[in-house]
């Protein structure tokens, strides 16, 4: 798991010195649950992927607690970033509902569980524009791994 440019053809992964992420050793469905090395603060998810297809649950550690709350799902096809879903969870820990609204100036204002299509340009980067008014879905929360994923932050567990 690491950024733009980490998966290398030749070497048939990501090399260690360029991995940017590390996994729990629990899943969720077989998904594998990542945290950012160098800023396990840090809501990110990986550009790269070693499996070819996978779905990554995406978490961040609370500095304070040591407790890791998923708050993205990223989906990867031929080791890149395709789609992601950012989860937003109310002070209970449930899931929001998609809100899509107009601010002052005309620019969008979206609250709740969205989701984004990332984009790979012609040297391979992979990106996107946040706030893009086009590129903004809405998703479903009563999914069976949305529900999962509700269940095992709200268990409060430690990383590693």
């Amino acid at each position: 798991m690491g950024g733009n440019g980490a998966y290398d053809e030749k070497w048939g992964g990501i090399p260690d010195v360029k991995r940017k992420y590390d996994e729990m050793s629990k899943k969720i469905d077989g998904h594998k649950i990542v945290v950012e090395l160098h800023n396990p603060q840090h809501k990110s998810a990986p550009e790269n992927s070693n499996s070819e297809s996978p779905i990554y649950l995406c978490a961040r550690v609370n500095k304070k607690t040591n407790e890791v709350q998923i708050h993205t799902i990223a989906f990867y096809s031929n080791h890149k970033l395709v789609k992601t879903i950012d989860l937003d969870f109310d002070t209970e820990g449930n899931l929001k509902p998609f809100e899509q609204n107009m601010g002052k100036k005309g620019r969008q204002i979206i609250k709740g569980t969205h989701s984004h299509k990332w984009d790979i340009s012609d040297n391979g980067v992979v990106g996107r524009k946040s706030h893009k008014a086009n590129n903004t879905f809405p998703i479903d929360t009563n999914s069976p791994l949305l529900k999962k994923i509700v269940e095992f932050n709200k268990q409060h567990n430690k990383w590693n």
